[in-house]
Protein backbone atom coordinates (compact mmCIF):
# COMPACT_ATOMS: atom_id res chain seq x y z
CA UNK A 1 0.00 0.00 0.00
CA UNK A 2 1.37 3.40 -0.91
CA UNK A 3 0.03 6.42 0.94
CA UNK A 4 0.60 9.78 -0.75
CA UNK A 5 -0.05 12.92 1.24
CA UNK A 6 -0.44 16.37 -0.31
CA UNK A 7 -0.71 19.40 1.96
CA UNK A 8 -0.93 23.00 0.83
CA UNK A 9 1.28 25.37 2.77
CA UNK A 10 1.18 29.14 3.13
CA UNK A 11 2.72 31.09 0.28
CA UNK A 12 4.98 33.00 2.67
CA UNK A 13 6.66 29.77 3.85
CA UNK A 14 9.85 29.16 1.94
CA UNK A 15 10.44 25.59 3.14
CA UNK A 16 6.94 24.28 3.80
CA UNK A 17 7.70 23.54 7.45
CA UNK A 18 4.13 24.39 8.49
CA UNK A 19 2.74 21.92 5.97
CA UNK A 20 5.25 19.30 7.11
CA UNK A 21 4.12 19.77 10.69
CA UNK A 22 0.48 19.19 9.66
CA UNK A 23 1.52 16.24 7.51
CA UNK A 24 3.35 14.64 10.46
CA UNK A 25 0.11 14.64 12.44
CA UNK A 26 -1.78 12.88 9.64
CA UNK A 27 1.06 10.42 8.93
CA UNK A 28 1.16 9.41 12.60
CA UNK A 29 -2.55 8.54 12.40
CA UNK A 30 -2.03 6.65 9.13
CA UNK A 31 0.83 4.62 10.64
CA UNK A 32 -1.22 3.86 13.72
CA UNK A 33 -4.11 2.60 11.58
CA UNK A 34 -2.06 0.58 9.06
CA UNK A 35 0.85 -0.98 10.95
CA UNK A 36 -0.32 -4.33 12.23
CA UNK A 37 -3.59 -4.26 10.26
CA UNK A 38 -4.38 -7.48 8.39
CA UNK A 39 -6.36 -7.04 5.15
CA UNK A 40 -7.59 -10.63 5.15
CA UNK A 41 -6.94 -13.93 6.92
CA UNK A 42 -4.71 -15.04 4.04
CA UNK A 43 -2.32 -12.09 4.50
CA UNK A 44 0.17 -11.15 7.17
CA UNK A 45 -0.12 -7.85 9.00
CA UNK A 46 1.09 -4.67 7.29
CA UNK A 47 4.57 -3.39 8.08
CA UNK A 48 6.23 -0.08 7.26
CA UNK A 49 8.72 -0.43 4.40
CA UNK A 50 9.84 3.09 3.53
CA UNK A 51 9.07 6.76 3.37
CA UNK A 52 9.95 9.05 0.53
CA UNK A 53 11.76 12.36 0.91
CA UNK A 54 9.58 15.42 1.26
CA UNK A 55 9.04 17.58 -1.76
CA UNK A 56 7.92 21.20 -1.69
CA UNK A 57 6.81 22.92 -4.86
CA UNK A 58 4.37 25.64 -5.86
CA UNK A 59 2.85 25.87 -2.39
CA UNK A 60 2.46 22.12 -1.86
CA UNK A 61 4.14 19.55 0.37
CA UNK A 62 4.14 16.00 -1.01
CA UNK A 63 5.26 12.90 0.85
CA UNK A 64 4.77 9.19 0.51
CA UNK A 65 5.01 6.09 2.67
CA UNK A 66 4.91 2.44 1.62
CA UNK A 67 3.52 -0.44 3.67
CA UNK A 68 3.95 -4.14 2.85
CA UNK A 69 2.20 -7.38 3.51
CA UNK A 70 2.52 -10.82 2.04
CA UNK A 71 0.23 -13.65 1.13
CA UNK A 72 0.35 -16.75 3.30
CA UNK A 73 -0.03 -20.10 1.65
CA UNK A 74 -1.26 -22.68 4.08
CA UNK A 75 -1.43 -26.32 3.26
CA UNK A 76 -3.38 -28.76 5.31
CA UNK A 77 -2.31 -32.36 5.62
CA UNK A 78 -5.01 -34.96 6.13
Amino acid sequence: ITVVLLVRHASNERTGSGARSRANEVLAQVRSALIGWTPDDAYNALTFRSGRDDHYQAGWYAGQEVYDTDYRIQTETP
